[in-house]
């Protein structure tokens, strides 16, 4: 449901009607931004195990055939995996933190706009 400010500008409940529509707006934000965390979490974990897998085979083969090259690029392959885990990982976090943060502040908005309204309800009443 979109409400357009035009429309609910002489409506009485124009605030609360605006300030539902901004609440449904924010669902949707924090759902989306639900599956994207999920997304990148889940793609750091395959990525960190791809290359602490990495690593092991290259010390496998190494022990076992003796062939220091392969095990050498396997082994930096896998290093290169584990970082770049690391960095999804640190960008996961920060992303987790940016959501956090703008969750309390709308939250604490919500609360002011809640508060207003009940308080312009008992002035209208009295």
């Amino acid at each position: 449901m979109k409400i357009h400010l035009i429309d609910i500008a002489d409506d009485e409940d124009a605030v609360q009607k605006t300030h539902i529509y901004y609440l449904s707006v924010f669902n949707e934000f924090v759902e989306q931004s639900k599956e994207h965390l999920e997304r990148s979490f889940t793609l750091a974990q395959r990525a960190s195990y791809a290359g602490f897998g990495l690593i092991l085979f290259a010390i496998i083969y190494s022990m076992v055939t003796g062939d220091k090259n392969t095990a050498w690029i396997a082994g930096i392959a896998g290093v290169v995996s584990q970082f770049l885990s690391a960095t999804i990982f640190w960008l996961h976090s920060k992303t987790l933190d940016q959501v956090k943060d703008y969750s309390e502040k709308t939250f604490k908005s919500q609360q002011m706009v809640f508060q207003s309204m009940i308080e312009d309800k008992n002035v209208k009443e009295d």
